[in-house]
């Protein structure tokens, strides 16, 4: 009996991301000895490095796990495969779900520490806060951020591009019921 040795298989299904880095020679074999000690490609030796360091890494008191949704003592396998199961939904006619996914980033913007967020995901954020009462369903933020899109562009102010979002929202009710009452 041939026992087989190298590289732990991957998850079926896992998604992969490229990523590009420069590393010291130093770094680069160090890297190199984790990957041969676990039997493993430099690209799932990282992955452990970052499983590694992340759990006890903090920013403002949390994890980078937890920020961004992954629960404690899953492994990245696991988790990588709930969220492909969560982002791959199809809307009713079969085509991938756009919205659903863009919506998922912007909630994530929504509850990343602020210290963290590049400037125009910041802005976004400003916007949904100064409109409370704004349906968190994933349309309405799809929307907002396209519309925030535009305003920060265009260097209107937080307080104003929200204005211009309530009349734009209120514009719109009055046009749907109007037509519903013509109906």
């Amino acid at each position: 009996m041939v026992t087989k040795t190298g590289r732990k298989p991957r998850a079926p299904g896992t998604p992969m991301i490229r990523l590009s880095v420069l590393l010291q020679q130093p770094l680069r074999d160090v890297l190199d000895m984790i990957a041969r000690d676990r039997r493993t490609s430099l690209s799932q030796a990282v992955e452990y490095l970052i499983e590694t360091v992340g759990r006890d890494y903090r920013i403002e008191g949390r994890s980078p796990f937890e920020l961004v949704g992954y629960p404690e003592g899953l492994s990245v396998d696991d988790f990588i495969r709930d969220r492909l199961m969560q982002t791959t939904s199809t809307q009713d006619d079969g085509k991938p779900d756009f919205v659903g996914r863009r919506a998922k980033l912007l909630k994530r913007w929504l509850t990343m520490p602020a210290s963290l967020r590049k400037p125009q995901e910041q802005y976004f954020c400003e916007l949904h806060a100064a409109l409370p009462g704004l349906p968190d369903n994933d349309d309405q933020l799809v929307a907002l951020e396209n519309s925030a899109d535009w305003f920060w562009q265009n260097a209107i102010t937080v307080d104003h591009a929200s204005k211009i979002w309530r009349e734009m929202m209120e514009k719109n009710a009055d046009e749907l019921t109007t037509k519903k009452t013509k109906s």
